[in-house]
């Protein structure tokens, strides 16, 4: 059974470690608006703001181009991205390049320092709820396997939100992506999303 619960509201009369959570007085609360599947014992954020941890992959786009081989990177509008690459490395990027990468460092909160960027050439950028990327992606990335498999398209996605879908299908793909952003929290979204990609191959 799932229920709505609100940031503050207990969610568990004992201490359990859940993610968008905290303990007090050996009860478990909610931090965020969501869902809490009493089951599962999981909640699920409605809503949700990109907190950077080292080693997520994001994507953005070059918005500067610095000294040394250091590049400024848009990946959200609270946090700054910033991307150091060696001399000895032969890519090189441009203003308005998409570029897929790994967050290295924190500094302040609000300043990320990245590593290992790829380019990602074409394509079509978007951005969904970063609370809803878990559900995109699926367990052990089954969702965003099939998602790829049916339309036959090349899907990027970024902790932060951002999506890259590259293919002739892309339309497609971007219907599904949004569908699954605003179905996330409603059972059976798995089979809705194959029999709509299947029913999409017989046309």
């Amino acid at each position: 059974m799932r229920r709505f619960v609100f940031p503050g509201e207990m969610i568990l009369n004992s201490p359990t470690e859940l993610s968008c959570s905290y303990i007090d007085n050996d009860k478990t609360y909610s931090k965020v608006l969501g869902l809490f599947d009493e089951s599962s014992k999981s909640l699920i954020p409605l809503k949700s703001v990109w907190v950077p941890h080292i080693d997520d992959k994001v994507i953005g786009v070059i918005s500067d181009i610095g000294r040394n081989g250091s590049y400024s990177v848009e990946i959200n509008p609270l946090v700054k991205g910033v991307l150091l690459t060696d001399r000895r490395e032969r890519q090189r990027f441009y203003v308005g390049d998409i570029v897929e990468a790994t967050v290295k460092e924190i500094e302040h909160k609000t300043t990320v320092v990245l590593e290992r960027a790829m380019l990602l050439k074409d394509g079509i950028l978007m951005h969904i709820n970063t609370a809803k990327i878990p559900r995109l992606m699926g367990k052990e990335n089954t969702m965003i396997n099939e998602l790829t498999s049916f339309t036959k398209t090349k899907i990027a996605v970024g902790k932060n939100g951002y999506v890259w879908i590259k293919g002739e299908n892309a339309n497609k793909a971007i219907d599904a992506v949004l569908r699954i952003e605003s179905e996330a929290h409603v059972p059976g979204l798995t089979d809705r999303i194959k029999d709509m990609l299947e029913n999409e191959n017989k046309e």
